[in-house]
């Protein structure tokens, strides 16, 4: 009898580890993207970065039609929100920072427990957020 118990726990720990191992391939590269530069760099268009910035959309259609296909696909969405990600950092476009937070919202709701994905999901927000939000009068404007 112990020696069921034993391989049950085994196998209860082993699947946790690899569980644990597929979420994080998944949530570290994204939370590292974001950790090197909270602004893109040099914006300066060249036809090395048009030329790149062409294939990460054709790249971000690819796992459009992924996801049209399976919408819960987890790879797809964090790829998808990557990409994105390094087209806001090429080009600097903040259309493309909000094409990511779609990816990152099912992200969160299909693994709760990834706190990661909750935060970067986030700050996400937080810096689309100005850009949507309509001007505010100023005391001068109003004069």
């Amino acid at each position: 009898m112990p020696e069921k118990s034993e391989k049950k726990s085994l196998q209860r720990i082993i699947l946790i580890a690899v569980s644990v191992a597929f979420l994080g391939t998944m949530v570290f590269p994204i939370v590292q993207m974001l950790g090197d530069s909270s602004q893109p760099s040099n914006n300066a268009a060249t036809p090395d970065k048009i030329a790149i910035y062409e294939q990460l959309q054709e790249k971000a259609k690819g796992y459009d039609e992924v996801l049209k296909r399976e919408p819960n696909n987890p790879m797809a969405l964090n790829e998808l929100a990557k990409t994105r990600y390094q087209m806001y950092q090429l080009k600097g476009d903040i259309s493309d920072l909000k094409e990511m937070v779609e990816p990152l919202e099912k992200l969160v709701k299909l693994y709760p427990e990834q706190k990661e994905l909750t935060t970067l999901l986030g700050a996400i927000e937080q810096q689309v957020a100005p850009e949507s939000q309509p001007q505010k009068p100023t005391a001068e404007s109003q004069k």
